[in-house]
């Protein structure tokens, strides 16, 4: 308390004056700059307009109290809220005479204030961000008020205070009804401040149903009654959603892996837990169990050839999570004898900043397949030693991929060097005979368009890089998959060339051999006529000189004796062409003078 007299300014100060500035009492008061230096810098204006305000102010009536705050800075620093209450004393002619205030320290107060604002703004803040509905209920009416929220959650406009206990009933899926109704009436037995939680669903107007997720606790009177209900809503329906999505994938993620016949193992990289799947132990023949097995427990299990490929592939996923690994090695089942042979793989989860946090691996009995793949490579292995036997070539492609082999035997039929890959599809081209490249071509499109596995084969020629001509026999099949997708070519070739020669030689051989029948044929058809030609000519001329004639007979005898020649000139060929027919060689040596004089006389008797 103070009192301040005028015009002096001079008056007394409490003890508790000074004690709210921090200083020790003393008699009277301190002068009005001491007074205003002790204010707050920011309040000293606000301060000095309060005091000129009761100076001046002559109509105020006598006693009327003039309340204001201000801030206070005591000695050691520490601001203090002071709130003023004070009145004028006027004389008869309204002159002021005295101002009697008392000062009270509201900083406690103020800072309640404060921290009740800036609880208020993170509650809200809190409310907002979380999307939480709040309500508080008063018992045992059961009215209150519901937030806009709480509306908004049921997909109705807001409204003052709260539906009534029916109308929220019929918000309630009908399945979950009782589970409310369970909750409501547990708040009567919770003690005060006691949270309870609960799910519910609600249907909105528009018939979609939406997920709730309540939290209240019960506010109780001192002699226990419940007098309130608190409580907050949120709409996890996008959450339950994305649950159930996950329940869905980890459902059709062990189907898959069933399935497929996969076992899955997990690293959790923070913590270092591990985690098997009960397929991980059935691949190893072992009743599964909760923990993974050890380091130790794991090699022990491990062929004792694979053991080190396999610690390289642990050590490669530890060292580096983020970089997906593979690895194929053998498990000995209990008995100590049975290999099975496994194929590992590995993937790594990562955290929202790329960070790995987790390394999952699924692992698979590859035995079966190992086994198929050693018989399929015997397989080929065989038939490429039976092609290069039997001086065949063999090719394949890869329709997929588009990749072609050849075997060794190829090159050598192309007439060129055995390098890494296989000539290209213009330059084999080029190989090709050009009477003879559309037929060839037009053979693959006939594979490559076979719907089922089918067999093309073909004739043709090639011309070697030196020049040369080889002939060729392919037979090609296309290959198809269960789908009926094409996916191989595969075919041999065959130099045919000197086949071909063989052939063209028989040809030969066989036409001479027709031609030497027909000449037989001939030689003894011809041979009995010019026999009797000969004879009869012989007797015409025995005859002729028994006549007695000699210039007719000299005549006559001539034309015999040339018939005579000739027809014994055509047994001559006759015995060539049976020498012939029998594939003996009748030459011998001719006389030219006989040559020309059988052409002339040939000649001579045309003419």
């Amino acid at each position: 308390m103070y009192q301040v007299d005028l015009p002096g300014m001079t008056g007394t100060w409490s003890e508790l004056m000074y004690t709210m500035r921090g200083l020790p009492p003393q008699p009277g008061m301190p002068q009005m700059e001491a007074t205003m230096a002790m204010v707050h810098p920011d309040d000293r204006q606000a301060v000095h307009a309060v005091h000129a305000g009761m100076m001046s102010d002559r109509d105020r009536a006598m006693g009327e109290v003039t309340e204001y705050e201000f801030r206070i800075i005591r000695p050691d620093g520490t601001v203090r809220h002071l709130l003023a209450r004070a009145f004028s004393v006027r004389d008869e002619q309204g002159v002021l005479r005295k101002v009697i205030g008392v000062n009270q320290d509201i900083t406690e107060q103020r800072a309640a204030e404060t921290a009740l604002r800036e609880n208020e703004a993170l509650f809200r803040l809190a409310i907002e961000t979380a999307a939480l509905g709040v309500y508080p209920m008063n018992m045992p009416d059961r009215t209150g008020i519901w937030s806009d929220r709480m509306y908004a959650m049921r997909g109705l406009p807001p409204r003052s205070g709260m539906p009534g206990v029916d109308e929220m009933m019929e918000m309630i899926h009908p399945d979950d009804r009782e589970i409310l109704l369970a909750n409501r009436m547990a708040h009567r037995t919770r003690a005060s401040g006691d949270v309870s939680q609960y799910e519910f669903r609600v249907v909105w107007p528009d018939g979609s149903v939406h997920h709730l997720l309540a939290r209240a606790f019960p506010l109780r009177a001192e002699d226990g009654t419940l007098i309130k209900i608190v409580g907050v809503n949120q709409d996890i329906t996008e959450q339950k959603h994305v649950e159930q999505e996950l329940r869905d994938a980890a459902t059709r993620f062990e189907l898959a892996t069933k399935a497929a016949g996969l076992a899955v193992w997990e690293w959790q990289i923070p913590s270092g837990a591990h985690h098997w799947s009960p397929e991980m132990w059935t691949l190893r023949g072992v009743t599964p169990r909760i923990d993974p097995p050890t380091d130790a427990e794991l090699m022990s299990t491990i062929h004792p050839e694979d053991r080190e490929t396999l610690a390289t592939f642990l050590e490669t996923v530890r060292q580096d999570p983020g970089r997906p690994a593979e690895c194929e090695y053998r498990v000995l089942l209990p008995d100590g004898r049975t290999a099975r042979y496994i194929n590992a793989r590995t993937a790594a989860l990562r955290d929202a900043a790329g960070k790995v946090v987790r390394v999952t691996g699924v692992a698979s009995d590859v035995t079966e397949r190992r086994i198929a793949t050693h018989a399929l490579q015997e397989s080929e292995s065989l038939f490429r030693l039976a092609a290069e036997a039997a001086s065949q070539g063999v090719w394949d492609q890869d329709i997929r991929t588009g990749q072609v082999r050849w075997s060794h035997r190829m090159w050598l039929i192309y007439g060129l060097l055995p390098r890494d890959i296989p000539p290209g599809r213009d330059e084999w081209k080029s190989l090709l005979h050009p009477d003879d490249r559309a037929d060839v071509l037009a053979m693959f499109r006939r594979l490559a368009a076979h719907p089922a596995d089918d067999v093309e084969s073909a004739q043709y020629r090639i011309i070697w890089p030196g020049g040369g001509i080889r002939h060729l026999e392919q037979r090609a099949m296309s290959v198809h998959d269960e789908t009926g997708a094409l996916t191989r070519l595969i075919g041999i070739v065959v130099d045919i060339t000197e086949v071909q020669e063989l052939r063209a030689q028989a040809t030969i051989a066989g036409n001479v051999a027709t031609l030497g029948q027909l000449a037989g044929g001939i030689a003894h058809e011809l041979a009995q006529p010019l026999q009797a030609m000969i004879a009869t000519a012989d007797t015409a001329a025995l005859r002729l000189e028994m006549s007695g004639d000699a210039d007719t007979i000299g005549t006559v005898r001539n034309r015999l004796t040339h018939i005579s020649a000739l027809a014994a000139r055509a047994g001559k060929t006759i015995q060539h062409l049976l020498a012939f027919s029998r594939g003996t060689s009748s030459n011998g040596v001719t006389l030219l003078a006989d040559a020309v004089a059988g052409t002339l006389e040939l000649v001579g008797r045309n003419m």
